[in-house]
């Protein structure tokens, strides 16, 4: 089942609420689904911005900006990205995460490792990954993010959440095609599906679903 950005969120953050967050996501979906956008809102959820409670000029309380993941990368949130020219996360990328994740932050705060393309790693950087991924430290937070989770080792996915993306538009023509598959099916369940005439005209009327 697909998520919208938004749904996919609205889980995330009632996990957090009840202190049920898991320790890794993994965020798919095709370009344009906002996994960037929805990794940079859990961060923010789980490292809430100060907020200034006094007033502006005209008595309004200023609620933070959303940041975006490359405004938020800092001390406790680290990115790793395919290098430029080999388009591919080494084994060093991943030991460096590692590193910093094992360094202590300050408390209430969470150290938040983001891994995008994470497709794109080695064997070796996955089997790096995987230490981490299976001893995290107290409060850290994974979040990888991938058009092509097919790809990565089994092992990984079995060790993460995850959080199919879909466009809203997306979520749209799917609704609208499973509606037009429900409509074949009920005008030929009636008729019955019993003889080979009925079996073909079912079949050509799906292909134009």
């Amino acid at each position: 089942m697909a998520f919208t950005a938004e749904k996919a969120y609205n889980l995330i953050e009632m996990a957090h609420q009840r202190e049920r967050l898991a320790h890794a996501f993994l965020l798919t979906g095709e370009v344009g689904s906002g996994k960037s956008a929805l990794a940079a809102k859990i961060i923010s959820l789980v490292n809430p911005a100060q907020v200034d409670s006094t007033a502006n000029l005209f008595g309004e309380v200023e609620m933070p900006i959303e940041e975006s993941l490359d405004e938020l990368e800092g001390e406790l949130v680290r990115i790793v990205r395919p290098r430029s020219k080999s388009r591919k996360i080494s084994i060093d990328d991943m030991r460096a995460l590692e590193k910093a994740f094992h360094v202590a932050s300050a408390p209430g705060k969470w150290k938040v490792g983001v891994i995008l393309h994470a497709d794109r790693m080695g064997i070796e950087a996955e089997n790096a990954f995987l230490k981490t991924l299976e001893e995290p430290p107290p409060d850290s937070l994974l979040l990888l993010l991938s058009d092509a989770p097919e790809l990565l080792l089994p092992t990984i996915l079995s060790r993460c959440v995850r959080l199919p993306l879909i466009t809203a538009a997306g979520k749209r023509e799917a609704g609208e095609c499973g509606q037009k598959m429900l409509d074949v099916l009920t005008r030929y369940t009636r008729s019955g599906l019993g003889d080979i005439a009925t079996a073909l005209t079912l079949r050509a009327c799906l292909s134009q679903v």
